[in-house]
């Protein structure tokens, strides 16, 4: 496990992330022994990924403006006290560089929460709150859902998706 803190408020971040990985604009990976926030920061016109959280704990996002990714926007996966407040996705779209024919479905959307490696069930003690996605290949937010009663701590709440569209898409949310 890496150790360390991240801390920014009021930063730009432009033209970053990688075609056709997973290494997003900002990235944590193996973040799990202290806390970090962002917050109030524009990030845009990567190449890919907005933002990737994986096998992380104890990050906040907040008030941020992330613009112009592809195919996903933000992804959180086998992470836990992880908070996404008041952000705001615009323009994420289908990825161009990979020609299948038809013959492949690639995954995209706007908030991937616990949902692109299938891990809803290592997620926990998720906030989503107060988020827009806006104009989003496929569906705005994609969150794992709940039985009646869990006690898992996940809360999706107050999130807005308008102006959603693509291949076989255009969901506010999936759940």
């Amino acid at each position: 496990n890496r150790a360390g803190q991240t801390f920014m408020d009021h930063v730009e971040i432009y033209n970053c992330s990688q075609w056709d990985t997973y290494k997003s604009a900002i990235r944590f990976e193996k973040a799990v022994t202290a806390h970090s926030k962002i917050s109030n920061c524009a990030v845009h016109n990567g190449l890919g990924w907005g933002l990737n959280i994986k096998n992380s704990a104890n990050i906040v996002m907040e008030g941020n403006v992330f613009y112009d990714f592809r195919p996903v926007g933000i992804a959180v996966d086998y992470s836990k006290n992880i908070t996404l407040d008041g952000n705001v996705l615009l323009r994420v779209l289908e990825r161009t560089s990979i020609e299948a024919d038809g013959m492949f479905e690639d995954k995209r959307g706007g908030f991937a929460i616990c949902s692109y490696f299938d891990s809803s069930s290592q997620c926990t003690d998720l906030k989503i709150m107060n988020n827009i996605a806006v104009g989003v290949t496929f569906s705005g937010f994609i969150v794992p859902g709940d039985s009646c009663g869990a006690q898992n701590s996940r809360a999706f709440y107050n999130n807005v998706a308008h102006s959603n569209a693509g291949t076989l898409g255009g969901y506010g949310a999936l759940v």
